[in-house]
C-alpha cells in the first residue's frame, strides 16, 4: 500500500472516534466526579486525542486525479489538479456535518457528480449544479442544515 493510501484510510477511520469523544466530553462537564483533577486530566487526554484525529482528517491528498470516496464530517481535502471529483455522502449526516474540498481544475475541466441533497451557490454554479471551468482553482465548503447540504463553490483563476 502507498502512503497516501494509508493516510486516507487512517482519516477515514478516525471520524468513527469523533462521536465517542464527544460523548465523553459530555460526561466530563456534567457533575457526578468529586475529583476534579481526575476530570481535568482526562479532559486534556480527549482534547489531544481529538487534535490527533483532526490531523489524520486534515492529510493531503494531493497525488491523486480523482476523489471518489464519501466526504466525511469535518473533512478536509486539499487536492491539486483533478480531473474528475465525486461529493458523495454518508447516508446520515451529523446534524453538524461540514466539509472542505480545495482542488484545481486543469486545462481540461474537473467533471463533477453530487449528492443530490447538496444545493450549490457561488461561482460557476448554474441552475443549482456545480460546473468547474478550465484553469482554475476551487474552495469549495459543504454543510449540512438539517434538510439540504449546501454546497459552496468559490473559483480563482489559475492562469
Amino acid at each position: 500500500m502507498d502512503k497516501m493510501y494509508t493516510q486516507r484510510t487512517a482519516a477515514l477511520r478516525a471520524t468513527k472516534f469523533d462521536s465517542n469523544i464527544i460523548n465523553a466530553k459530555k460526561l466530563l462537564i456534567y457533575p457526578g466526579s468529586e475529583d476534579k483533577t481526575q476530570r481535568k486530566d482526562i479532559l486534556e487526554i480527549i482534547n489531544k486525542i481529538s487534535d490527533d484525529i483532526a490531523e489524520l482528517k486534515s492529510k493531503n491528498y494531493a497525488l491523486y486525479k480523482e476523489m471518489t470516496e464519501k466526504l466525511i464530517n469535518n473533512g478536509i481535502y486539499h487536492l491539486n489538479e483533478i480531473e474528475s471529483i465525486n461529493f458523495a455522502l454518508e447516508e446520515e449526516l451529523d446534524d453538524l456535518f461540514f466539509c472542505e474540498v480545495v482542488f484545481t481544475s486543469g486545462t481540461t475541466p474537473t467533471v463533477v457528480t453530487s449528492d443530490s441533497r447538496i444545493k450549490w451557490v457561488g461561482d460557476d454554479v448554474n441552475a443549482g449544479l456545480f460546473t468547474p471551468i478550465a484553469n482554475t482553482r476551487y474552495s469549495c465548503t459543504l454543510q449540512y442544515d438539517g434538510v439540504f447540504v449546501r454546497g459552496m463553490a468559490f473559483g480563482i483563476p489559475t492562469v
